[in-house]
């Protein structure tokens, strides 16, 4: 039976006071996750500030053929938090892709004070412009293109 073997859940606040989510980044906020991770628990709760407007899961398991999050392959997704409450599920799939184990994350919004020492800065900015495109040395019947 496959069981995740990793488990980090971070909750992102924008820097300054911009709402914009681009123009100034994010910082990472701490978060309280109950009861504290255990590959055969398979509910959790996440309380995060009230100003969070993205969660970060991660997960791995040694044994699953495929990790998803909320139905999309791959065992790390960026969500974006616009409610005061979401549910999100992890879930851990055979390598024929039926469904082993489910992991459910009931994410709610608290104003009450969290561990600050846990915060740390992730500078996440606009994605740079792409590079200009580069000629390419041919011709079609004689012209260069």
């Amino acid at each position: 039976m496959a069981y995740l073997n990793l488990l980090t859940v971070g909750a992102e606040i924008p820097l300054g006071d911009s709402t914009s989510m681009t123009e100034d980044g994010f910082k990472q906020a701490a978060l309280r996750v109950e009861p504290t991770f255990s590959p055969q628990v398979t509910e959790y709760t996440v309380a995060v500030p009230s100003q969070t407007k993205r969660l970060r899961l991660n997960g791995m398991s040694y044994a699953a053929g495929a990790v998803k999050v909320d139905g999309m392959t791959g065992n790390m997704r960026v969500v974006d938090f616009d409610s005061d409450a979401k549910e999100i599920h992890m879930t851990l799939h055979d390598h024929e892709d039926g469904l082993v184990r489910t992991y459910t994350f009931s994410v709610n919004r608290t104003t009450a004070d969290l561990d600050e020492s846990l915060v740390t800065t992730v500078t996440i900015g606009p994605p740079p412009p792409p590079p200009p495109a580069m000629a390419h040395g041919h011709s079609h019947g004689g012209v260069a293109c």
